[in-house]
């Protein structure tokens, strides 16, 4: 609640990544500062963090002091902490360097669909998606007999019918041919992990199934 949030020094967000509509929220708050982090349970906790609010607002985020970063040969990050980590720990975290100590993160690496000889990172466009949609929702990769796999989207929705037209005219103007989704599927309730992750090898294997 907006009244509570000021009580607040300093926030740190965590556990999955932020949506498009929190995320406009969280920059308008002024009078506390929120950081969105990033690590993983092999790190025991965040090693990078992103301003996401105030003037000074972070576009990519930062690690932290004496963190050393880097990218194997798949573009994943390898992190090295002093008093953490024995050695490099290599990730499955698709990044881009934006200098030594700053990064991008674009996807993980096992989530990654191969549809006509093309690696699409469906982390990158599902923010772009959901910003049109206003729907939790992600894209999966389904066998596909030309392609390899097909790019598919699936939407957390209970009715029968959703506007797919209207979606596919708006998302036809901010991705490119390759990038849109060959069909839409809609379940009640998407698989999701403790931390409230969705399961995409559960999604593909309902579907599958279905």
């Amino acid at each position: 609640h907006p009244s509570k949030i000021l009580q607040i020094k300093k926030l740190i967000i965590g556990g999955g990544t932020i949506g498009p509509e929190l995320r406009k929220k969280l920059s308008e708050i002024d009078g506390i500062e929120i950081f969105e982090t990033f690590g993983m349970s092999e790190t025991y906790t965040h090693f990078a963090t992103r301003k996401i609010n105030g003037a000074n607002a972070e576009d990519f985020f930062r690690v932290l002091k004496d963190v050393e970063l880097g990218t194997d040969e798949r573009g994943c990050a390898s992190v090295y902490i002093p008093g953490v980590t024995e050695e490099p720990l290599v990730t499955n975290d698709l990044i881009r360097m934006i200098s030594p100590q700053s990064f991008e993160w674009l996807g993980r690496i096992d989530n990654v669909v191969k549809s006509g000889g093309i690696k699409i990172i469906p982390e990158i466009l599902e923010e772009k998606i959901r910003r049109i949609i206003n729907r939790e929702s992600v894209l999966i990769g389904l066998p596909d007999s030309k392609l390899g796999e097909k790019l598919v989207l699936v939407v957390e929705d209970d009715k029968p019918e959703l506007p797919i037209e209207e979606w596919f005219a708006s998302l036809s103007l901010i991705l490119q041919k390759h990038e849109m989704p060959k069909e839409v599927y809609s379940l009640p309730k998407l698989p999701r992990n403790e931390a409230r992750k969705v399961i995409r090898r559960m999604v593909v294997e309902m579907l599958i199934s279905k």
